[in-house]
């Protein structure tokens, strides 16, 4: 899911659902894409930043057949 706008400044957020499994353990999280760019004197000059995997602490989790 992401999101985005404009004002005098630009900025997106996008939020991901990670998942991994190896053998008979698996971990799953929920994260998050942050951006910001301002626009200074019409676009003459611009700062920004992002945040990238923002999130929650994974935890281990086993299972067994």
């Amino acid at each position: 899911m992401s999101y985005s706008g404009y004002f005098k400044f630009n900025y997106g957020l996008t939020l991901k659902y990670i998942y991994s499994k190896i053998d008979n353990s698996h971990r799953q999280v929920l994260a998050a894409d942050m951006g910001f760019i301002y626009s200074i004197e019409n676009d003459v000059m611009l700062f920004g930043f992002v945040i990238q995997n923002f999130g929650m602490k994974s935890e281990k989790r086993f299972y067994y057949l």
